[in-house]
């Protein structure tokens, strides 16, 4: 392929790889990307661009550089900013499509650049976010504008509380080539709530279900350098994903439904697993507080530890792993609870038995499309006594779990690829 015939392809709205999830988007989009589009040129827009490094692929700063906790006088004056280049972009774009602009060419040149954009947020489009709804909706509509072929890649939509961002949403999603959604709920939503075309919104599986994995021996010797001492490979080990749960519009009320209540079942699940089964317990944080994430899953993982009476039983993997070597570490679990999507995803595509507690309906979902309905409980509602009759069912038939959730992984596998044919002809 020329020089002058290679294909522009910007993955935007990826974040940073202190959030494992989103490293793991990222890295298994540019796979495909590359595997379907060879010879094209990919162009990574990231919060935290030096996060991300693959071989012919260039890592560019996101068009918005947030103020998070500035001092508001600041905030306000980014928000004038921002909206003023904004302005100038639509008004460009309406005027010259493709043509190179006058004005803001640098917040603006790589969405230029593109011949294809591919969105990889995965869930910026709810009211849990509204902030990052907000600027993912008039990112989406800008690229639009410039006449640019966009796909939304497998995500979660909604839920919409408000009217306005409900709109906004939908004046997004509308414009685009494709939405990928990776649950029933956020296809339901976007076709009887947002009223987008059927034809364009394709229900599939997350992008992390591709995700490659570390080899046992140095997975164990990683766990091994974690704990401080050795921990011998075949070792009993459950591995515990946890969140800071700052959600507001709980579902319902009970004395389970606050952050409180959280940290201290937890700590309670905890110590009755290493009672009973004589396991260690391996914390496993997704998110971590370098490289320009907000938020911080290893101070909530020591937390729970300070509760735990069995404190001598555990240990957090507290320094920040690749998506594959994340994966290879719960691999080494017997059984997994999880908190987090993306840890729940990585432990399952592992095949490791895994029960999770549902902080958001996209995590039930995928539960329940991999036919763990019943090892599923919703965070408001999550108790180490609802929770440790169905560990021990999953613990006694792990054998049998594992087997049933690799099959159910390699079916999402197929599925995502039959649903990212729809993208064939985006290219010549």
């Amino acid at each position: 392929m020329s020089e002058g015939s290679a294909r522009h392809v910007l993955v935007f709205e990826a974040y940073t790889d202190a959030n494992i999830g989103s490293g793991a988007l990222v890295e298994n989009t540019v796979k495909l990307l590359k595997e379907k589009y060879p010879g094209c040129e990919i162009r990574i827009m990231a919060h935290y661009p030096e996060a991300f490094h693959y071989e012919g692929v260039e890592s560019v700063p996101d068009s918005f550089e947030f103020p998070y906790l500035k001092p508001r006088w600041r905030q306000v004056i980014w928000l004038a900013k921002t909206l003023l280049w904004l302005s100038f972009a639509y008004l460009q774009a309406f005027l010259l499509k493709s043509k190179p602009f006058l004005f803001f060419k640098e917040k603006t040149r790589h969405f230029q650049w593109a011949d294809l954009a591919v969105s990889v947020g995965a869930e910026r489009l709810n009211d849990k976010f509204v902030s990052g709804l907000f600027f993912s909706a008039l990112n989406l509509r800008l690229l639009k504008a410039m006449g640019k072929r966009v796909a939304f890649f497998p995500s979660t939509v909604g839920p919409f509380l408000h009217r306005p961002t409900r709109i906004l949403a939908a004046g997004a999603l509308r414009r685009l080539d494709l939405v990928y959604t990776r649950d029933r709920q956020s296809t339901k939503t976007c076709v009887e709530e947002l009223k987008l075309d059927p034809a364009k919104v394709i229900e599939t599986s997350d992008v992390a279900v591709l995700q490659d994995q570390e080899g046992e021996e140095k997975s164990w010797a990683l766990l091994s350098s974690f704990r401080g001492r050795p921990l011998p490979p075949g070792t009993p080990l459950v591995g515990l994903s946890v969140l800071k749960w700052t959600y507001r519009a709980n579902k319902v009320e009970t004395p389970y439904s606050n952050y409180a209540s959280y940290l201290r079942e937890m700590a309670r699940l905890a110590d009755n697993v290493a009672d009973r089964y004589g396991a260690q317990i391996a914390f496993f944080p997704t998110n971590y507080p370098v490289n320009g994430c907000r938020e911080d899953d290893v101070a909530v993982c020591r937390e729970v530890m300070e509760r735990m009476e069995r404190k001598g039983e555990a240990f957090v993997i507290d320094r920040l792993t690749s998506p594959s070597e994340f994966k290879g570490l719960l691999a080494c679990s017997r059984v997994n609870v999880v908190t987090r999507m993306h840890a729940c995803i990585l432990s399952t595509g592992a095949g490791v038995p895994t029960l999770s507690v549902n902080y958001l309906f996209k995590l039930k979902e995928y539960m329940e499309s991999l036919g763990l309905a019943e090892f599923s409980v919703d965070i408001e509602e999550f108790h180490a006594d609802i929770l440790l009759p169905a560990f021990e069912r999953m613990w006694k038939e792990r054998d049998f779990w594992a087997g049933h959730i690799v099959k159910a992984i390699d079916l999402k596998k197929k599925s995502l690829t039959k649903a990212l044919g729809r993208m064939d002809s985006f290219l010549p």
